[in-house]
């Protein structure tokens, strides 16, 4: 049996000057405009007792997100999101403090948003699946990340908005995209290396692209508590 003592918070140090956009747009978001978001987190694991002695361990590390849109045009806005999180795991009896985090872009994409229809192309997450958001306890959205999500891809995604509303929000999806296998695949401060072909794994790069479709809902709103969408995802 291992024990574990876990922290997981937002930085307070940035709290107050993280609640404002970074870059703040104009009032009326008339292109060219910029704005953006930083997202600070911290954690700790420490297994401090267990019947295993290996497992004992200390990690400390901080993740930062930071989300930049640039709105080129109406409708049209490129979007960059960049990571800094750790790399890897604390190996037996490693105590590690803000070691081994490496930088890295994880969306870089172009993307269209009509009235009702919407389209991305880039370096993107699919969009299938929300445990990581949804899943309850401290961990419940690691273990969906590396259980399922399939995040850094290249591809094309596309949807389309239907009826006006009176029913809900209802909206069609689909995409293709294979793994980024290109130089942005690679980390900066802490390498992770590249990926490749060869090295397989979820809709690694191939002849076949993978392709997903998704359909949501979203009632209408008939108090000031907005219902949760209702999603139906098919891969």
């Amino acid at each position: 049996m291992t024990t574990r003592f876990p922290i997981r918070a937002p930085a307070f140090f940035g709290a107050i000057l993280l609640s404002l956009p970074v870059f703040p747009a104009t009032a009326q978001e008339t292109p060219p405009a910029v704005s953006g978001e930083i997202a600070v987190e911290l954690q700790d694991d420490w297994n401090y007792r267990s019947d295993n002695r290996a497992n004992l361990n200390h990690n400390l590390h901080p993740k930062i997100e930071a989300t930049v849109n640039f709105r080129i045009a109406p409708r049209w806005t490129a979007v960059a999101h960049a990571v800094v999180e750790k790399i890897g795991n604390a190996e037996k009896f490693e105590n590690r403090v803000f070691e081994d985090s490496g930088l890295f872009m994880e969306d870089l994409y172009l993307e269209y948003a009509g009235d009702r229809l919407g389209a991305k192309a880039g370096k993107l997450n699919p969009g299938f699946g929300v445990g990581w958001d949804r899943a309850h306890g401290i961990y419940g959205r690691d273990f969906a990340e590396e259980g399922y999500e399939i995040s850094e891809r290249i591809g094309a995604i596309a949807s389309w908005r239907l009826g006006d509303g009176s029913f809900g929000t209802h909206a069609v999806s689909g995409g293709s995209f294979f793994a980024d296998t290109t130089i942005l695949s690679e980390s900066a401060l802490r390498g992770r290396g590249d990926r490749r072909r060869q090295d397989g794994g979820r809709t690694a790069a191939s002849a076949t692209p993978n392709r997903s479709s998704r359909s949501s809902w979203r009632p209408t709103a008939r108090t000031s508590r907005s219902p949760a969408p209702r999603d139906t995802i098919c891969r």
